[in-house]
């Protein structure tokens, strides 16, 4: 039988069903309803958890090593849209007045900075292009997913994650520290809120065993307590009073 290709591979889990990547806005500050619509000049990409998980199977079996890029102040890096060229001002920051004739009341803003609603899309089409020039194909599935020869890279906004063999992974290294202030992290602990252990025989584990604790660190032990058998099937679920509400805080 054939092998089949990296599209072919990342696309069948997903020929019955269709999934629209999430997108994150700045000015939002986290994730949204999926169900609202997003002008697609406000977005960046973010990662399906499905994504993670396939690159972690591929990744183990072959003993790839598994590396994790974070970009500081991505947006910054972003260029301003040629619509918004010459149009944006900033009101002079007290911290910032010294540095500039006295008197300057404005500062015309000549790259994307935190806040602006396009700023997630310029820095995605910048980070696109990075890959793209260091060789990466951009898959034509997920957004998030780029690929070249033996290494796989997904990206969440500012977080990438790659998996492959040491030389395309320090070739990828290098090309982001040509173009970003990156901080590089092999064989991560985290990504993007998910714990990854690692054991003797080459086998990975995800959980979020800190983000359930701290769940019920806010709610409360003696309540919620620690379980380690699934909730029965027929257990019907409702939602808390107010009264109850007040009791657990």
């Amino acid at each position: 039988m054939a092998r089949p290709s990296t599209e072919q591979a990342f696309a069948e889990p997903f020929r019955q069903r269709v999934y629209r990547n999430e997108v994150r806005r700045s000015r939002y500050g986290g994730f949204r309803n999926r169900t609202k619509k997003i002008p697609p000049n406000q977005g960046a990409t973010t990662i399906p958890s499905i994504i993670v998980r396939l690159l972690l199977i591929i990744a183990a079996p072959f003993g790839w090593d598994i590396w994790a890029f974070d970009i500081n102040s991505a947006f910054t890096y972003g260029e301003i849209p040629t619509h918004l060229k010459d149009k944006i001002f900033l009101k002079m920051p007290k911290e910032a007045a010294h540095l500039f004739p006295p008197g300057t009341p404005y500062l015309k803003l000549k790259r994307s900075l935190y806040g602006l609603r396009e700023a997630p899309t310029s820095w995605q089409n910048k980070l696109n292009e990075t890959l793209q020039k260091a060789g990466f194909k951009h898959s034509r599935v997920f957004d998030c997913l780029f690929y070249k020869d033996q290494c796989y890279i997904t990206t969440h906004v500012d977080d990438i994650l790659a998996c492959g063999h040491a030389a395309p992974l320090e070739e990828l290294q290098q090309h982001l520290r040509d173009s970003f202030v990156i901080t590089v992290e092999e064989q991560p602990e985290k990504y993007c809120g998910v714990t990854i252990e690692y054991d003797k025989g080459g086998g990975i584990k995800l959980h979020q065993r800190d983000k359930i604790d701290a769940i019920i660190k806010e709610f409360g032990d003696n309540e919620l307590g620690r379980k380690y058998v699934p909730a029965p099937a027929a257990e019907k679920m409702k939602r808390a009073s107010k009264e109850e509400n007040k009791r657990r805080h």
